[in-house]
């Protein structure tokens, strides 16, 4: 009897273990619709991420974190489930821009965190972005800062689309002046009252 009950907890430990350390290890690939961009996410102590463009690293060891009431999220996550879905569709601007129709196309993953938050990564054919949701008891809640750490790896030169100078936003003609000049770490971060 003692012998069966070692060989089943001896079992259970060998599943369990493997298990409980993908979890604090996990890591997950999200790829842009047209596959030339790549976000590699990791869960370990830290949400990280690195983003390639054809293969080619552009950030790397990228982290985040949003501070909501003097707690981070973002430290020492847990993930409780990921969640992968795309979107292609074609969208009505509200507020003429460039273009009145908008094309919406992206595939996204899901991350649910343990502490009642989830980040979001998508990847479009342009570029990638995050952000954070939450679903926290309090009504109100105060956010104290968000942080998020860019590691530019060695770019040679910044690509922009050729345009006339009246069709471009100021962001974009602050970005033509600073091509060039956007090696090494940068940090940006927001701060609240």
């Amino acid at each position: 009897m003692n012998t069966t009950l070692w060989r089943a907890s001896l079992l259970m430990a060998a599943v369990l273990w493997p298990a409980s350390d993908a979890r604090a290890q996990a890591s997950y690939d999200l790829r842009s619709p047209d596959n030339n961009i790549e976000v590699r996410i990791r869960t370990a102590k830290r949400i990280r991420y690195d983003v390639l463009l054809k293969g080619r690293a552009l950030l790397q060891e990228c982290t985040l974190s949003l501070d909501v009431d003097h707690k981070k999220m973002g430290l020492e996550p847990k993930v409780i489930k990921s969640k992968e879905r795309s979107e292609n569709q074609v969208l009505g601007a509200a507020v003429r821009q460039k273009f009145a129709k908008i094309r919406d196309n992206y595939k996204e993953i899901r991350l649910e965190m343990e502490g009642g938050y989830a980040v979001v990564f998508r990847a479009y054919n342009e570029g990638v972005a995050y952000r954070f949701e939450t679903s926290l008891a309090q009504e109100q809640v105060k956010i104290y800062g968000e942080e998020m750490h860019l590691s530019f790896r060695a770019i040679p030169s910044c690509i922009t689309r050729r345009k006339t100078a009246s069709s471009r936003t100021t962001s974009e003609n602050i970005l033509r002046s600073t091509c060039g000049r956007s090696r090494g770490v940068h940090r940006v971060a927001s701060r609240g009252d």
